[in-house]
């Protein structure tokens, strides 16, 4: 069983590099060094092929890391047993051998012509988030005669919901350059809607796109300096996050925030929540007192801009450009097409020529290119 004190730190490592992409490696290092780990990764699946892409890595030889991406990756037969196996859901975590016995390893082309080179004999992997094919993997393998057992998988299961947190706020602040000092007018000028709270759970800072939401009071406002929800039901499900996360940013917590809708009395659709902890050392937080960030959606929401903009520059057809933003707000294919009134079929014919004309392949990936369009709006 590992120490709280180390669980605390790779925690905080995770709430760091959800805001600043470049410290991922931080946290694999300190992950490898505290389980013994070697190749540490953390990699997209697409359980459709399936293959392996490891995006962020530490401790592979570049050589090997190369020859992995170009072509072993799709030949990895734990990605393709945990494929067969049906173990890509959030949450799984499964160590090497149990996927894949020895006796069937050392039969593969991956363990003669690779694994055996780079010192991959096995190891262990938790599914982080599942969207469609598109599936977000921990994984680290070992060396040989090293084994990982309960205590690591027990360790790896306490990171996953804080990861899936991380790569959540990464999906709604694309446009968001981390790695350059933030100033007041660029947190103002996100389209996201993004509220940032100090430790005691007041208001911070508040961009222009959550102020135009908050003032219509209908589902939110702020009240003596303080994000509510008029239900009081939801209010105390908002509170409770709010102070959760708070004690996470303050490094007293293991608590990973999480989403919660939030209902309108004008009977308009409710609103969507993510509430995750930020870092004391988050750049956006006014002298650093950093508590907690809500990103806010609002189905209701239409985006004339980005539509425009999607039309320029993938050629999409208007009707085309209206099904990736509907997409793009989280709702299921059924739902979308219901909304904008088209039948399955129509919409699944739109869906092709989105995809060809923007070279994805998943709902995911559209998510994360229409959310990469820059569509500042101005100032207030």
């Amino acid at each position: 069983m590992y120490e709280r004190e180390t669980i605390l730190r790779l925690v905080a490592l995770i709430y760091d590099a959800a805001l600043n992409p470049d410290s991922w490696p931080l946290f694999l290092e300190e992950f490898a060094s505290t389980i013994g780990g070697h190749a540490v990764s953390l990699g997209d699946v697409d359980s459709a092929a399936p293959s392996i892409s490891v995006s962020t890595s530490v401790r592979w030889d570049p050589a090997g890391w190369q020859e992995y991406q170009r072509y072993f990756g799709r030949l990895d037969p734990w990605g393709l047993a945990a494929n067969r196996q049906r173990r890509f859901h959030p949450g799984v975590v499964g160590i090497g051998e149990e996927v894949v016995p020895r006796s069937d390893l050392v039969r593969t082309e991956f363990h003669n012509d690779y694994g055996w080179r780079y010192h991959i004999e096995g190891g262990i992997a938790g599914t982080i988030l599942r969207e469609g094919t598109a599936v977000a993997i921990l994984g680290a393998f070992r060396l040989p005669n090293h084994t990982f057992g309960d205590d690591e998988i027990d360790l790896v299961r306490q990171l996953i919901p804080h990861l899936q947190r991380a790569l959540q706020m990464h999906q709604r602040i694309t446009r968001l350059e981390v790695e350059k000092e933030a100033t007041a007018d660029a947190f103002d000028r996100l389209s996201v809607a993004l509220i940032l709270t100090d430790p005691s759970g007041q208001v911070a800072m508040i961009n222009a796109a959550a102020d135009a939401i908050v003032r219509l009071r209908d589902g939110l406002r702020v009240a003596r300096g303080t994000l509510v929800a008029s239900s009081p039901h939801e209010n105390a499900r908002l509170q409770q996050l709010l102070a959760a996360c708070s004690e996470s940013t303050k490094g007293r917590g293991l608590q990973s925030g999480g989403p919660m809708t939030v209902s309108r009395p004008s009977g308009k659709r409710s609103l969507h929540l993510l509430v995750a902890p930020l870092r004391i050392s988050n750049r956006f937080a006014p002298r650093g007192a950093a508590g907690a960030a809500i990103f806010i959606s609002d189905p209701e929401l239409q985006r004339p801009a980005s539509d425009d903009l999607l039309r320029q520059f993938y050629g999409l057809t208007r009707a085309e450009a209206r099904l990736a933003l509907v997409l793009v707000g989280g709702v299921t294919f059924q739902e979308a097409t219901q909304s904008l009134g088209i039948t399955a079929n129509t919409g699944r014919g739109y869906l092709k020529n989105i995809f060809s004309k923007t070279e994805t392949h998943t709902q995911a990936q559209l998510v994360r290119l229409v959310l990469a369009i820059p569509d500042v709006p101005q100032p207030r």
